[in-house]
């Protein structure tokens, strides 16, 4: 499936800078066959990305000098260079997350029909590394027969944080992307395979929330009354810690075609407002927190519970 793979637009892909050798390559993918994807529609195609010279400085990243991590044999723990590594392996953007069979890199892959196809990188401490080292080429398989396969090249955005393509709209959900990508000093490509599947159609009685650009879109206030069971179905481009004050309800939302569910009942009156404790990498362990200081709450939200 690989030298099938490798050969579609070989024109193409020799005209490509860095890419030379990829036509030649022969691929094995030593790592999961397939992930899921969790991303919906995003409003906002600009990724939040937090770079810092310690993270290229270590396994995977730019100015790593050390020796590779050997793919079999010694223990990858075994190396100085690699004490503590590989300890956190949660996606950062709500994405499909892979350990790269290198064992120095992650990639991280999202889907929307807006910002169409991206894919971060990571060192092997799941650290921020830029993607303008990496290259990469998709391609689309749908699930229905009357559509046509598409194929695109990915290229580095200009702050470096992603490799990312515009996949068109030719085609519908459910379907799935064939990704090869060629790490920093690889002799080939390897092969990663996501699941984009259908969107989920929203919860019957459900209050659909989304939110864009770190803010909620349409209507501020959501107006209940008393005894109501409340169904808050949260929509969002970034994933982001949430707080429902006055009833302290906690919950980490995710990048997803079904989204976040926020299910309760209006037992209170009064107006209480959901705020954001921190977004994209920030977000992370927030839900476990339950201490407010350090860190910035923002306003999403209000909830308006009136009496009967």
């Amino acid at each position: 499936m690989a030298n099938r793979y490798l050969c579609f637009g070989l024109a193409a892909l020799l005209s490509v800078p860095g890419f030379q050798a990829l036509a030649a390559d022969h691929h094995k993918s030593h790592g999961p066959a397939m992930k899921p994807m969790k991303m919906a529609a995003s409003g906002s195609c600009t990724a939040q990305v937090r770079f810092t010279d310690a993270a290229e400085g270590k396994p995977g990243g730019a100015n790593y000098s050390g020796p590779p991590v050997a793919h079999h044999g010694k223990h990858a723990m075994d190396m100085p260079q690699m004490k503590g590594a590989h300890m956190d392996h949660k996606a950062r953007h709500g994405g499909a997350f892979f350990m790269a069979p290198d064992k120095m890199h992650h990639l991280e892959g999202i889907y929307s029909e807006r910002c169409g196809f991206r894919l971060f990188f990571y060192n092997a401490f799941t650290e921020p590394v830029r993607a303008s080292r990496f290259r990469a080429f998709v391609r689309v398989i749908p699930d229905a027969d009357d559509q046509a396969e598409t194929q695109r090249f990915l290229t580095p955005a200009k702050d470096g944080s992603v490799l990312r393509a515009n996949l068109g709209s030719d085609f519908s959900r459910p379907f799935t992307i064939e990704a090869m990508v060629k790490f920093p000093g690889a002799d080939a490509p390897e092969l990663f395979t996501f699941k984009i599947p259908a969107k989920a159609p929203l919860p019957a009685g459900a209050i659909a929330v989304r939110i864009q650009n770190g803010q909620v879109v349409g209507k501020q206030t959501v107006k209940v009354k008393k005894g109501d069971k409340v169904h808050l179905q949260w929509m969002t481009d970034e994933m982001v810690s949430i707080h429902l004050h006055g009833y302290d309800i906690k919950k980490m939302l995710r990048p997803g075609p079904g989204g976040t569910q926020m299910r309760f009942e209006a037992r209170a009156t009064g107006r209480f407002p959901i705020t954001s404790h921190g977004f994209g990498e920030a977000a992370l362990g927030e839900e476990k927190k339950h201490a407010h200081g350090g860190h910035k709450e923002k306003t999403l939200l209000y909830l308006e519970v009136h009496p009967r």
